[in-house]
C-alpha cells in the first residue's frame, strides 16, 4: 500500500501472520502490527500505540479533467517492469511511459 504522510509517500507491504497480525515492511524497517477497519478508517496498532488512517477508495484520484501536475498514475497496483522515459523527457499524449505487471498481465501506462 502507498501511504501519504505529510508531504511524503511511504510504501508499506503487509505480510499476514497468525491471529490477525501483520508484518509491516517499509524499506529496511520491519514491525509487527495489528490492523482493524471501521468504515473508511484504518487503525494500526503497534508496540508504540495506535494510529488512525483514512482509507482513500481505489481510483478516486482519476478525473475526467486534464491535470498539469506531471504525475502519471497507474490503473491498478503492480510492479513497474520497464520505464521508457527519463526525468525531463518530453512525451506526447499516448506515448508509453512505463510497463506495469499485475496479476500476470502486462499493462502499458500511457501519458
Amino acid at each position: 500500500m502507498l501511504m501519504a504522510v505529510r508531504d511524503a509517500h511511504v510504501a508499506v507491504r503487509l505480510q499476514p501472520l497468525a491471529d490477525g497480525d501483520y508484518l509491516a515492511v517499509s524499506g529496511p524497517r520491519r514491525e509487527t502490527v495489528r490492523v482493524a477497519q471501521d468504515g473508511e478508517m484504518l487503525y494500526v496498532h503497534n508496540r508504540d500505540g495506535m494510529y488512525a488512517l483514512r482509507a482513500i477508495p481505489y481510483l478516486t484520484y482519476i478525473s475526467a479533467s486534464a491535470e498539469t501536475s506531471g504525475e502519471l498514475r497507474a490503473p491498478m497496483m503492480g510492479m513497474i517492469t520497464k520505464v521508457n522515459v527519463a526525468a525531463g523527457d518530453r512525451i506526447k499524449t499516448g506515448d508509453i511511459a512505463a510497463v506495469l505487471e499485475s496479476m500476470k498481465m502486462e499493462l502499458r501506462i500511457a501519458s
